[in-house]
């Protein structure tokens, strides 16, 4: 979906796939690449990165704009710069009481369409203050 949205828009992107063994070495190729922004589709993977590399990811959303999907992440052993993110959010709470709503009632297996769940977009937040603001 947000390559669908950045295509619309006309914005040029590219994809860096994490390889799963050196986080590390991964976050300075994201470093030393060109682009303005970043976004991480998993904020589990970007807390991942914030537990193994603290100090590459802390460097990585202090010098490029970052969007993580999903929510904050997690980062208890990096040092959290006075810099803004960008998140998008979603009432999980609501998620699971329509997937439970939709199994009781047997909606789940009578719908032929997907269902779409509604995304809250946080823009530039300070990512030091997010447990408190949101």
């Amino acid at each position: 979906m947000v390559q669908v949205i950045l295509d619309e828009l006309d914005i040029p992107w590219s994809v860096a796939t994490f390889n799963g063994h050196r986080s590390g070495a991964f976050l300075r190729t994201l470093l030393k690449s060109k682009t303005s922004a970043l976004i991480f589709a998993s904020s589990s993977l970007a807390s991942m990165f914030s537990f193994r590399a603290p100090g590459s990811m802390t460097e990585l959303i202090s010098t490029h704009r970052v969007g993580l999907m999903g929510g904050p992440v997690n980062m208890p052993f990096a040092k959290l710069p006075d810099v803004r993110v960008d998140l998008i959010t979603f009432n999980w709470q609501l998620v699971a009481e329509r997937i439970v709503n939709d199994l009781i009632t047997q909606a789940a297996f009578q719908e032929s369409f997907p269902v779409i769940f509604q995304a809250e977009p946080h823009l530039q937040v300070a990512l030091n203050r997010i447990a408190q603001d949101i």
